[in-house]
Parts: C-alpha cells; sequence; structure tokens
C-alpha cells in the first residue's frame, strides 16, 4: 500500500480499520524513511449506528489508540461493526478532547450521517462544532439536490454558525475504504489538503479554512490548482536590513 502511495505522490495516509488499530505498526513500519506520513486512528459507529473516522497525531502510540477504543467501550479490538457505548455528538467531543479529528464517514452512504438520522437529531450532529469534515463519494455538485443546499450552508434549518466563508457549511473531502494498493487510483479515494505541516493542528486548520486548503479530483482529466498569487522574494530598503533580499 505504501508503495502505491509512493507511485502516485500520495504524501499522507490515513489508517482507520474499524474498531480495530492492529494494522497501523505495519504501516508506520512501512512509510520509515519515506515521503508518506501516516495519521493513525479508527472507524467508529456512534450508539446510534453512524460511522466515525477519528484520526490522531501521528506520533500517537498504539497502546495510546488502544486506549481511547476503550473510551469508547470498545473491548475487543479485533476488526468488527460493534457500537460504540457513545452517541455521535459523545464521540466527537471525546476525540476533540483526546487531541483528535473526527471525520463523518461515507456521509451519505449507509451508516452515514444522512442515512443513519432522522429529523432533529440529524440537525444537531450536523451543527455540532466538534464535527469539522465529511467523506463523500464524489464531487460535492453530485450530491443529492436535499443534501447539496445541506452542505453549501443553504438550508436554514441546518445552517452551521460557525461555518468557513467560502460558500460551504463544513470541509468535505473525497476518501474510500481500500483493500488493495490498486484502489488508491479511484479519483475518489484521495484528495488534496494543504497543510503547513502534517500535523493534526495542520489539518484542522484545513478543515477550518477549506476554500483554499482542500481541493477534490476533478471527474476527468488532472487536477489543475486555482490560479492565485505567489510572493516571490521580499527585498529590503534602508534600515537595519538593507539590501537584504529573501527568495
Amino acid at each position: 500500500m505504501v508503495d502505491k502511495a509512493v507511485e502516485l505522490g500520495i504524501e499522507v495516509l490515513a489508517i482507520t480499520d474499524h474498531n480495530n488499530v492492529d494494522g497501523i505498526a505495519t504501516f508506520r513500519s512501512a512509510s520509515h524513511n519515506r515521503p508518506v506520513h501516516i495519521f493513525p486512528g479508527f472507524e467508529l459507529s456512534s450508539s446510534e449506528g453512524v460511522h466515525l473516522l477519528c484520526l490522531y497525531p501521528p506520533d500517537t502510540s498504539d497502546d495510546q489508540l488502544g486506549r481511547y477504543l476503550g473510551e469508547f467501550g470498545i473491548r475487543d479490538t479485533s476488526p468488527s461493526p460493534g457500537l460504540a457505548t457513545k452517541t455521535l455528538s459523545g464521540i466527537l467531543e471525546a476525540v476533540h478532547s483526546q487531541g483528535g479529528i473526527a471525520i463523518a464517514a461515507h456521509a451519505t452512504n449507509d451508516g452515514g450521517l444522512f442515512k443513519v438520522l432522522p429529523g432533529q437529531a440529524r440537525i444537531r450532529a450536523w451543527q455540532d462544532e466538534n464535527l469539522l469534515a465529511i467523506q463523500i463519494p464524489g464531487p460535492i455538485e453530485d450530491l443529492r439536490p436535499d443534501i447539496l443546499p445541506i452542505v453549501k450552508n443553504q438550508n436554514t434549518a441546518y445552517h452551521r454558525a460557525h461555518a468557513p466563508e467560502d460558500g460551504l457549511a463544513i470541509a468535505v473531502v473525497n476518501a474510500k475504504d481500500i483493500k488493495e494498493p490498486q484502489e488508491l487510483d479511484h479519483r475518489s479515494a484521495t484528495c488534496w489538503i494543504k497543510m503547513q505541516e502534517v500535523t493534526i493542528d495542520g489539518l484542522r486548520q484545513a478543515f477550518l479554512d477549506p476554500g483554499s486548503r482542500v481541493r477534490l479530483n476533478p471527474k476527468e482529466g488532472e487536477f489543475e490548482p486555482d490560479e492565485h498569487m505567489e510572493i516571490v522574494n521580499v527585498g529590503w530598503e534602508g534600515g537595519f536590513l538593507d539590501g537584504v533580499t529573501v527568495h
């Protein structure tokens, strides 16, 4: 898997098996001294059945991850579909306090927030300030007509007061359950995230500013960055730094 990531130029992998952290050590070892960073974590199902991806700082130990699983009532850490003892809101709050980030997994499909929760429960979950991102299977514009206005923060009932100022209610990412390396070739398996450093804080900052830091792959063709301005050098005239130029 790491070999394929290197081949494709993928620099970050999130390892989130369901209720299980046993495979993380293998990925850490395979990525050692290679241009691939690992966000360790796991996938949980809340007590309501909503799937969440829980990501933690790269240096979080496997033992600590196991203890975090225990805090969610997961004692048998073999891969399983068992439910956590905490609600979705409780998981979001706990992961935040643990120093991690929770993402609503496959939000529009089975086990996803929009499929599992009805009415006011869905609205409360959507508006939770600790929910920073959702995972969807393709482009934002391909979302169902009833979901697209929610994601664009245009549905007043679902309005997120703390939404980014870029026309979205929340950061949106593409990701995919990967079982075989070749599945990384699929456009919906990856997305582009700009982080100053590969840290949880860097990821959190990207999710708080998705308009400039998160891009999904196009349906066709190659990804082309938006036009933007760049500072190519800075120079000083006069004073202590007179004549200094930084490129």
